[in-house]
């Protein structure tokens, strides 16, 4: 019978998360989180936050700084993932910082293997290449903010309930090549 893991600490975390293929300098922060560099499909590094939420809730996260001006375009960016096929088991938003995050979550209640775990964060890296497409995508379609067909307007057309408006057809192009490419 497998060993089953409900609760995780952070040298635990530390451990399981150095096996992960594509980790690269593993360590512990003066929080207790683990900070993980992963090499995405690309082979670019991206730094992982590893925490704990509750004593049966882990959370992995990682943040992109948002070029100045492009906050509208990341707002609608983080729109189309969250409504993607393949961004399942991850959520994208703007965090207080004003940061792009994309997060993941993985509930430790009744058990997982510590090989479940390590393909909880194998499948987090696999999803930052296609959101950073997404990413990029929208910001070459979109533009910058204060342009016409921003994305601060677009925002503001799909907060309004749905995209209407000057920014329409941009916001309908994104979203079909951006689900063509699925």
């Amino acid at each position: 019978m497998m060993d089953m893991i409900q609760s995780f600490r952070a040298d635990k975390l530390h451990r399981l998360s150095s096996e992960v293929s594509s980790a690269k300098n593993a360590r512990i922060d003066n929080d207790g989180d683990v900070l993980l560099d992963v090499l995405d499909s690309d082979g670019d590094a991206t730094t992982f936050v590893l925490t704990k939420l509750e004593p049966t809730k882990l959370l992995t996260y990682c943040t992109f700084t948002l070029p100045e001006d492009y906050a509208g375009a990341a707002f609608l960016a983080t729109h189309i993932w969250n409504n993607r096929r393949d961004a399942y088991n991850t959520f994208a938003y703007i965090s207080s910082e004003g940061n792009l995050r994309l997060e993941s979550h993985l509930s430790t209640t009744g058990g997982i293997s510590e090989d479940h775990f390590i393909s909880w964060i194998e499948d987090f890296s696999s999803r930052i290449h296609p959101f950073m497409y997404v990413f990029v995508k929208t910001v070459q379609e979109v533009g910058e903010d204060g342009s016409q067909t921003s994305g601060f307007n677009i925002a503001e057309e799909i907060l309004k309930g749905g995209a209407r408006g000057a920014g329409s057809e941009v916001v309908h192009r994104v979203i079909r090549s951006l689900f063509d490419s699925d």
